[in-house]
C-alpha cells in the first residue's frame, strides 16, 4: 500500500548538502516522492528508519542560520501535517576571543539539567550594566518520548556495544566513494596552526561579557574522556585537575636515539663526547634536535661543525635555529622554527602577565644557571611573584632548584629571549638598567674582607664590574680594579698566560678611553706578542689583538702602521672566518671615524687602501 503525507512523522532539516548525504545513507528505505503545494519550494527525500517515515530537507545553498531553518520546517508542516518531531541535525561549534565571535543559533550541548532545558541561544539574555551576560530565557526541553528514547540508547550502547558506530562503518563499507568524505581523519585539526588564540586562558575559564568559559561546554560522561594538551601548566591544571599528566623532559639516550633516526649518512654518531655536547648544546629540545638533523642533512656536515656553529656566535646560533626544515609529520601551515615556537609562548606570556615577561628578560641578560630568587626584579607582593615565576615555570621556560630557592632558564629559552630582546632593541636597555641598579652593591661587596679574602676564587667578577664602571665612564675606579685583577692573575698564573693576557687587553682599554694611547699601545703589544706565541698568528683572539693595537696607533696619527695592523686583521678574518663573519665585517665598519681619516688622506694611502676599507 503506497504512503501518504500522513504516514510521514519525523522531520529531519539538514543544514548542508554534506550532511544531507550522511542522514540519506542513513535510511533503511527510500520512498518514491510525494506532490507538494506550489508554495512549499523545499525539495525533500522520504524514506524509513527503524519502521519511523521519515521527511528529509536541505536549507537553501548559501542561505543558513535560524530564519532559514524556520521557513524550510513551516512549510515542510503544510505538506506533512502528521510531523510529530522536527530534527535538526548538524555539527556545532563556536570560537570567542576578542577578535574573533563566531557563533551559530541553537547549540545542543546537553540533556535537561535542573537550571537548563538542554538547549541554549545565545540571544535569550541581556549584557547588563557592569558588562557581565544574563540569561533571560531558554528553549524549551526536547519532547518526553524522544528523551525516554535517548536513555533507552545510552543502556543499548553499554550492552551492544556502539550499534550506531557499527551501521556506520557498513554504511562506509559498502559505499567506497564516501569513505574518503566521512571516515575519520588521519589527524583532527580544529584551528589553522597560524590561528591567533587571544587569552587561551581567559577564553576557557572565565569566558567573557558575552558568552560563558568553554569548559562548560565540555561533554560529561563516563563513556568517554577529553584529551588536553598544552604547553601551559596553569591552563592544564584549571581544565582537568587533578588528572594532569606531566611529559618528562628527554633524556640522553632518548634524545640521542632521535638524532640517530634523523641523521641520513651513517656513522656521524661515532663520537660520543661530541654528540653529547651537541644534545646538551640543543637542550634535549626535540624540535631542535630535528632541526640541526636537518641542517646536517643538506650540508653534509658533521656533528662537530654544527656544534662550532651553535657556539661560535649568539646571532649565528639564532640564525641555526631560525632554519626552516621539512617535517611529513606536521601540517603544513605550522612553523618548524625553535625560536618561532618560543616567540609564540613568549607573547602569550606577556599578555598573560608583565611581571613574568620582565623576569624573563632579566634571566636573558645573567647567567642562566643559578639564578637566585633575590636578584630578579622587584615584585608589588609575594603572590605576583609566585605567580610570574609559577607562569614561567609552567611553560617549561625555567626549572627550580628543589631546596636551592633558585632557578635556571633553559640554555634555548636564554638564547632566543636574548635574540628577541636585540631584533626589538630592548637588551642595552636592560642592560644599562641592570648597571645601574647593582653597580654599588657590586662595588661594595668588591672591596668588602671577605671578598677580598676570596679573590681567586672571584677574579672574572672585578673585571666584569670594571667593564661596568668603564661604560659608565668611571675610568680611574675601572683601572684600578683591572690593574688589580691583573697583578693577582700574574701571581697566581704567570704573565704569559692567556686570563692574565685578558685583563692586560682590559686594562688597554681603559687606558685608551682615557686618551693615554701609548700607554695603551703598550699593553696591545703585550698581548699581540703573548697571544701569537700562545695561539698563533691566526687565531681570532690574536686577530683581535691586531685590531686593538691598529685603533691605539691610528689614534696616535701612525697611520701607515695602522693601516699594517687592520690590513693584516681583516687579512686573518677572512680566511680564518670567512668575509660575511660578524668579526670580519668589524674589521671593516668598526670605528666609521678612522674610515673618514683614511678617506681625508688619500695621498697618503691611495686607491688600494680605501678599497680595503670600503668594501
Amino acid at each position: 500500500m503506497p504512503l501518504t503525507h500522513d504516514d510521514y512523522t519525523v522531520a529531519w532539516v539538514c543544514a548542508l548538502p554534506l550532511e544531507m548525504t550522511a542522514a540519506k545513507m542513513m535510511l533503511d528505505k527510500v520512498h518514491p516522492p510525494l506532490s507538494q503545494p506550489n508554495s512549499d519550494h523545499n525539495a525533500y527525500t522520504l524514506g524509513s528508519v527503524s519502521g519511523h517515515s521519515v521527511v528529509i530537507a536541505c536549507l537553501p545553498s548559501g542561505v543558513y542560520g535560524t530564519t532559514s531553518a524556520a521557513v524550510v520546517l513551516s512549510q515542510m508542516l503544510t505538506t506533512f501535517p502528521a510531523l510529530r518531531f522536527g530534527l535538526m541535525v548538524g555539527i556545532g561549534g563556536c570560537v570567542l576571543s576578542k577578535n574573533a565571535d563566531i557563533r551559530l543559533g541553537d547549540v545542543v550541548v546537553s540533556i535537561p539539567t535542573a537550571v537548563s532545558g538542554g538547549v541554549i541561544q545565545y540571544n535569550y539574555g541581556k549584557t547588563l550594566r557592569d558588562g557581565r551576560f544574563e540569561r533571560t530565557g531558554s528553549l524549551n526541553k526536547p519532547p518526553q518520548l524522544l528523551l525516554t528514547v535517548v536513555s533507552q540508547l545510552r543502556s543499548n550502547v553499554l550492552v551492544e556495544n556502539a550499534t550506531l558506530e557499527r551501521s556506520a562503518s557498513e554504511i562506509l563499507q559498502n559505499h567506497k566513494t564516501l569513505r574518503k568524505q566521512f571516515s575519520h581523519p588521519d589527524e583532527d585539526q580544529l584551528f589553522q596552526a597560524s590561528y591567533d588564540h587571544k587569552n587561551d586562558m581567559e577564553m576557557w575559564i572565565k569566558g567573557s561579557h558575552t558568552a560563558p568559559p568553554l569548559k562548560s561546554f565540555l561533554p560529561r560522561s563516563e563513556n568517554g574522556h577529553v584529551l588536553f594538551t598544552s604547553r601551559n601548566r596553569k591552563l592544564a591544571v584549571k581544565v582537568a585537575s587533578p588528572n594532569v599528566l606531566s611529559v618528562p623532559d628527554v633524556d640522553e639516550n632518548t634524545a640521542m636515539k632521535i638524532l640517530q633516526k634523523l641523521l641520513i649518512k651513517e656513522g656521524l654518531l661515532f663520537d660520543n663526547d661530541i654528540t653529547t655536547a651537541l644534545l646538551e648544546q640543543l637542550g634535549f629540545l626535540p624540535l631542535a634536535i630535528s632541526q640541526a638533523a636537518a641542517y646536517i642533512n643538506e650540508n653534509q656536515i658533521t656533528l662537530s661543525d654544527y656544534l662550532s656553529l651553535l657556539k661560535e656566535h649568539e646571532t649565528s646560533a639564532a640564525e641555526l635555529l631560525s632554519e626552516e626544515f621539512e617535517d611529513d609529520r606536521r601540517y603544513d601551515e605550522t612553523p618548524n622554527r625553535v625560536l618561532t615556537t618560543w616567540l609564540v609562548s613568549f607573547q602569550q606570556i606577556q599578555q598573560l602577565d608583565e611581571l613574568s615577561a620582565d623576569c624573563l628578560s632579566f634571566m636573558a641578560c645573567i647567567n642562566p644557571r643559578d639564578i637566585p630568587q633575590s636578584i630578579l626584579p622587584p615584585a608589588p607582593s609575594a603572590k605576583k611573584r609566585v605567580d610570574a615565576l609559577g607562569l614561567l615555570s609552567a611553560y617549561s621556560f625555567i626549572s627550580e632548584h628543589v631546596g636551592k630557592g633558585s632557578f635556571s632558564l633553559h640554555r634555548l629559552v636564554h638564547l632566543a629571549t636574548r635574540n628577541w630582546m636585540r631584533k626589538n632593541q630592548v637588551f642595552d636597555r636592560w642592560n644599562q638598567g641592570l648597571w645601574r641598579i647593582y653597580l654599588p652593591h657590586a662595588l661594595y661587596l668588591t672591596n668588602s674582607p671577605e671578598f677580598r679574602h676570596n679573590y681567586s676564587e672571584y677574579v672574572d667578577f672585578p673585571l666584569r664590574v670594571g667593564r661596568s664602571l668603564q661604560i659608565e665612564g668611571r675610568y680611574d675606579e675601572a683601572k684600578t680594579l683591572f690593574v688589580e685583577n691583573l697583578s693577582v692573575r700574574e701571581k697566581a698564573l704567570g704573565a704569559e698566560h692567556i686570563d692574565s693576557l685578558a685583563s692586560v687587553t682590559y686594562l688597554g682599554s681603559v687606558l685608551e678611553d682615557q686618551g693615554k694611547y701609548k700607554e695603551a699601545e703598550a699593553m696591545y703589544r703585550r698581548v699581540l706578542d703573548g697571544r701569537e706565541k700562545g695561539l698563533g698568528p691566526e687565531h681570532p683572539d690574536t686577530l683581535t689583538s691586531i685590531s686593538h693595537l691598529g685603533w691605539a696607533l691610528k689614534e696616535q696619527v701612525k697611520y701607515e702602521e695602522a693601516e699594517a695592523m687592520h690590513r693584516r686583521a681583516l687579512k686573518g678574518r677572512e680566511k680564518a672566518l670567512g668575509s660575511e663573519h660578524p668579526d670580519t665585517l668589524d674589521s671593516v665598519t668598526y670605528r666609521p671615524d678612522f674610515l673618514c681619516q683614511v678617506l681625508a688622506f688619500p695621498f697618503r694611502f691611495g686607491a688600494q687602501t680605501l678599497a680595503a676599507f670600503a668594501h
